[in-house]
């Protein structure tokens, strides 16, 4: 007798879509006719919010399938009605709505897509989008290799059917070319696995008609249908094979990957989802309340609680544990290619999926009587794996290309409790086989990351998978959640997977238009230790291995720091002094790539006296790409500290780069002298010669001085004031030196001395001043060089401190010269404030 298997069966095979979605404030509105309208429990008084709610769709999204769409039972809503927004034309929609008005079950009849709108007495409201497939029956007599066991169980090739995708075609061209061939029949058609067809296996000419639209203009691919039943044993448990796993702590996997330090570049943002498929969630965990965004399941599991906690799970509330990622919500929901489906197409308040744990392996449980070591064998599994991967490989590569998928390795031949001697084995003869093309070469998708399951003391579990398809290896055998609001030591290569998970969102919490090739770079790329070795058996920490190809361990710090350098990069920095008179400096920013703009920067003015020590001089936030302020000119070191958020507007996202720009600067301080003494009031504006166009002007003071804060480069200064010729100095800072100049002034008229003589005053060896003294000097020949009067004044810190003064000009008499010291240390010849000679006292 020929059993035919319809939706009951399929309901882990299907290819429904389901797309959850909250809308605050869409008001509930009336539905579209098609049946249903207000339907309505609970009282009218005001509770919690359904922005504190969990979503659940419970059920296949299949014609004929019973569905259930609930609100938590611990939410105390009240109030709450539930509408039927939009669907399909022909479809009639009968909700039955539950006393207490948390839940709707419906029976959906028609293929399209449905809207259901909920509301509560508070005035808020949430829309629910479900996309309801057809469910495609199937002889199970036509399941290769079928043992008779459940249907429920077994995972197999469909013989008699297969899906016929193109990038490029619609339903009705496939259709159309599908037509042409008397020994295919269409079956009907899925947006993601394209047109299912179905021909008699036995038939060579059905088979030639099938490899014949395979090769036809517009078809990218035809694939054998798999059935996945929806009790396959999947999840990568720990073996329960009595071997001991002694942790030193609960948070050791946390320590090993140096979390703590990779949370001061991000703890997680709320702009996207974390999707987790798995098998089953306790959503009102102590650990986890408040976490979820959707849950696409009403199974509770250990396991799926266990990969939730250990991403997710509440921090700092003084219970059980604390996740990688404390911010973005979860998408649960279950495993198979269903589940993963319907968590990679929910949305939650216009929140997408980016990444998504599958913590199971894609064939099921390798067969305990798999012998690796056996050619027949290794042929069997290795094509069993391939057909098996080949749906996810075309979904990632298609559909999916743009989310990141994060899969445990495997936990190797029985889920790690092998009967033949051998535990784990290379991924390749299980889900790592998503990473093998068509003829079985290692091809890796950009999207895909298989994780190995580390011990303590960088080794691999023996139950852990490996090969060249494993790309990473993350801690095992931690403390997690799990049901009953209790929890437990998670291992496994499941337990493994969930802490790359988190770790990449939170390089997607960075910046979330990341593509994933970029997030599995930065995990992979910034790896600093590798395992080389693996465990061969349970309970004999001295039989180890050496791996044929090293695994890079996950260090959780330098990837996103990686992460952190590569969106620094994307801003260049340029620092001015612009107002060289009034200590100001100008930082201006720009983005490298034309995709982003600047929106905003935050930033600190700092200052220090040793470069290592920092205070903050002053701080602001500014909607454009240039900041400014004054100086601290008495620190020996000043920086800028900023945050500068980019907005991509094509991507709609958003990163912050981070900028330290160190301001070193130097001082000239100009005396200018006229007549003998100190000019105040004197006007001097600076031109920069030699690059931007830097301009300012300032006064002396009263003591004739003026400082300008400059950086390296060529300077012009001209000296200006009522009654004397105008001077002009040309200076060029080569290094940040600070320079003392002093600038004498002619009167309208007056010639100027052919020489003038000068000393340079020096106190422990430091130059401290250059001053003119009015005293008979001597050239390096001997010379002496004469002039009839100067007074000469010597400053610190702005201060006189003392005065040399000639009481007459005589060549050959005796100058009399007066110091605070009492001695003058050192003498030097100068001309127009330009170094001639060293000088002798006369």
């Amino acid at each position: 007798m020929t059993k035919t298997y319809g939706s009951r069966v399929f309901r882990q095979l299907s290819v429904a879509t389901i797309l959850v979605m909250l809308l605050f404030g869409c008001g509930g509105g009336g539905g579209n006719g098609s049946g249903g309208g207000d339907t309505s429990g609970g009282s009218a008084v005001d509770g919690e919010s359904l922005a504190n709610a969990t979503i659940s769709v419970s059920g296949s999204p299949l014609v004929g399938e019973p569905l259930t769409l609930s609100i938590d039972e611990d939410s105390n809503l009240e109030g709450v009605q539930w509408r039927v927004l939009s669907a399909p034309a022909n479809a009639s929609i009968n909700l039955q709505v539950a006393l207490d008005g948390l839940s709707a079950a419906l029976t959906p009849e028609v293929v399209g897509d449905y809207s259901f709108g909920v509301s509560s007495s508070r005035g808020d409201s949430a829309a629910i989008n479900i996309r309801v497939e057809q469910a495609f029956a199937f002889d199970v007599n036509k399941l290769e290799d079928y043992d008779g066991s459940h249907v429920d169980e077994f995972l197999g090739v469909i013989l008699n059917q297969a899906w016929v995708y193109s990038d490029t075609l619609t339903e009705d061209a496939l259709t159309a070319l599908v037509d042409t061939y008397s020994r295919l029949r269409v079956m009907g058609y899925d947006p993601l696995w394209g047109l299912l067809v179905e021909y008699d296996n036995e038939e060579p000419l059905a088979l030639a008609e099938l490899e014949q639209l395979a090769a036809s203009s517009g078809v990218d691919g035809v694939e054998p249908r798999v059935h996945e039943g929806k009790n396959v044993p999947r999840d990568d448990l720990l073996p329960n094979d009595g071997d001991a796993f002694n942790d030193g702590g609960d948070n050791w996997h946390l320590e090993k990957i140096n979390m703590p330090e990779a949370w001061e570049y991000s703890t997680g943002s709320t702009d996207f989802m974390v999707g987790i498929s798995d098998s089953g969630y306790q959503k009102n965990h102590e650990d986890l309340t408040g976490r979820w965004g959707v849950v696409l399941t009403s199974h509770e599991k250990d396991h799926g609680t266990e990969s939730a906690g250990s991403i997710g799970a509440i921090a700092n509330n003084n219970k059980g544990i604390s996740g990688i990622n404390w911010l973005n919500p979860l998408a649960a929901g279950l495993n198979g290619a269903y589940g993963l489906r319907a968590v990679l197409d929910a949305v939650r308040d216009g929140k997408k999926v980016k990444l998504i744990n599958s913590s199971w392996s894609i064939p099921g449980y390798m067969s305990k009587n798999f012998n690796p070591e056996n050619a027949a064998h290794q042929e069997f599994m290795l094509k069993k794996a391939s057909k098996a991967t080949r749906i996810y490989r075309r979904a990632f590569l298609r559909k999916f290309k743009d989310r990141l998928f994060i899969w445990s390795a495997g936990n190797g031949i029985g889920n790690g409790a092998s009967n033949t001697g051998f535990y784990g084995v290379d991924s390749k003869y299980h889900s790592g086989a998503i990473h093998l093309n068509n003829s079985g070469s290692l091809s890796r998708l950009d999207n895909v990351l298989l994780v190995a399951a580390l011990s303590a003391d960088n080794r691999l579990y023996y139950y852990s998978n490996y090969g060249s398809t494993v790309e990473i290896a993350s801690p095992s055998s931690y403390k997690s959640t799990k049901t009953d609001n209790g929890y437990k030591t998670y291992g496994g290569t499941s337990a493994a997977a969930p802490v790359v998970t988190g770790v990449a969102s939170l390089i997607y919490a960075l910046y979330p238009a990341f593509t994933p090739a970029q997030v599995k770079s930065f995990l992979v790329d910034s790896a600093t230790e590798f395992v080389s070795e693996r465990y061969v058996r349970p309970n004999d920490l001295a039989d180890t291995e050496r791996l044929s190809r090293s695994i890079p361990i996950l260090n959780a710090e330098s990837s996103l720091k990686a992460a952190q350098q590569y969106i620094d990069n994307l801003v260049s920095t340029e620092l001015l002094l612009a107002k060289p008179f009034s200590d100001q400096f100008s930082v201006s920013f720009a983005a490298k790539d034309d995709d982003f703009t600047i929106e905003k920067i935050e930033w600190k003015l700092e200052h220090s006296a040793d470069a290592a020590n920092w205070s903050e001089s002053d701080s602001g936030s500014e909607g454009g790409s240039v900041i400014s302020g004054p100086l601290n000119t008495n620190a020996a070191y000043n920086r800028v500290n900023a945050n500068i958020t980019l907005h991509n507007s094509a991507k709609s996202a958003r990163a912050v780069a981070k900028q330290i720009v160190d301001i070193p600067f130097a001082t000239i301080s100009f005396q200018v002298l006229a007549q003998q003494a100190p000019k105040s009031g004197v006007t001097v504006k600076v031109d920069r010669l030699d690059a931007a166009d830097i301009k300012d002007q300032g006064s002396t003071d009263s003591e004739g001085f003026l400082t300008a804060y400059v950086q390296t480069g060529v300077y012009e200064f001209t000296f200006s004031l009522s009654g004397y010729q105008e001077q002009t100095k040309v200076i060029e800072l080569d290094e940040l030196e600070n320079n003392t100049v002093v600038i004498n002034l002619l009167a309208d008229g007056q010639d100027e001395p052919q020489q003038l003589g000068s000393c340079l005053i020096t106190r422990d060896d430091v130059d401290m001043f250059n001053t003119r003294f009015p005293i008979n000097i001597a050239d390096k020949d001997g010379n002496g060089i004469y002039e009839d009067r100067i007074d000469c004044y010597y400053y610190e810190s702005g201060q006189l401190q003392f005065q040399i003064a000639y009481a007459d000009g005589v060549r050959d008499g005796v100058s009399t010269y007066y110091t605070k010291s009492g001695e003058l240390s050192a003498c030097g010849v100068y001309a127009r404030g330009e170094y001639v000679s060293d000088c002798t006292l006369q």
